[in-house]
């Protein structure tokens, strides 16, 4: 983690490649791929909003980029619950070259 700060010239740029949700009676399955598209690792912070106003935020330390520097997949499960946006670093914490590709918002 270090050294990408002080040795190196990385850039950061994390995005939120794909989103699947399933429907299963009163549960929504989410499968979320984060992007990583350039050489720097950073945490994720991501912010899920639902239908019914609230949000449920998650934070993932930079050494999930460990086994795959470009791509991390979770799986979700939210009960009661209907995901109509997500957002990556939503307090703009982190330094981020281009945050075009931070959001997904459900059809």
């Amino acid at each position: 983690f270090w050294r990408e700060w002080f040795y190196k010239d990385p850039h950061f740029d994390q995005a939120i490649d794909s989103v699947e949700t399933t429907d299963s009676g009163a549960v929504q399955h989410v499968v979320v791929i984060y992007g990583n598209r350039a050489r720097g690792v950073l945490p994720i912070r991501v912010r899920f909003s639902f239908s019914d106003g609230t949000t449920q935020d998650f934070d993932y330390p930079a050494l999930v980029w460990s086994t795959n520097t470009s791509r991390y997949e979770r799986d979700y499960d939210f009960t009661g619950k209907k995901v109509t946006r997500i957002d990556l670093d939503p307090d703009h914490r982190l330094i981020d070259v281009d945050r075009t590709n931070n959001s997904w918002m459900a059809k």
